[in-house]
């Protein structure tokens, strides 16, 4: 699956096209053929370009809001391997490049990634 993005650029700041991609497996999913929003659920695994990861029991990706959200128990781990998130419910947003986390959170890192 190719997402397609508007990145910022703090350095010039103007937005640039971007284009993002991950992988993913399931046990199950189901892609609405008109929006193109997807919904995994079940032993989800999702690996970024950037080489993150991110394992729930159920994530659904809005394509047209470029939003993605879980309410189930989600952990996301850097391809450096740190920070590792785990929380029972986020919500993304890809063009505001903000993630909310809600109910238990727990964050982990390691002291040298500040």
């Amino acid at each position: 699956v190719t997402i397609s993005v508007k990145a910022f650029d703090g350095d010039t700041k103007e937005s640039k096209d971007r284009s993002r991609s991950f992988s993913w497996k399931a046990e199950s999913a189901e892609c609405n053929m008109d929006t193109n929003d997807l919904t995994l659920r079940d032993k989800v695994k999702i690996l970024t370009d950037d080489k993150d990861k991110i394992d729930s029991d159920e994530i659904v990706w809005l394509n047209q809001q470029e939003k993605v959200f879980s309410n189930k128990r989600t952990k996301i781990v850097s391809a450096k391997g740190s920070p590792e998130i785990k929380a029972d419910k986020l919500e993304g947003d890809v063009k505001l490049d903000l993630l909310k986390l809600k109910g238990h959170v727990e964050i982990s890192t390691e002291l040298n990634d500040f």
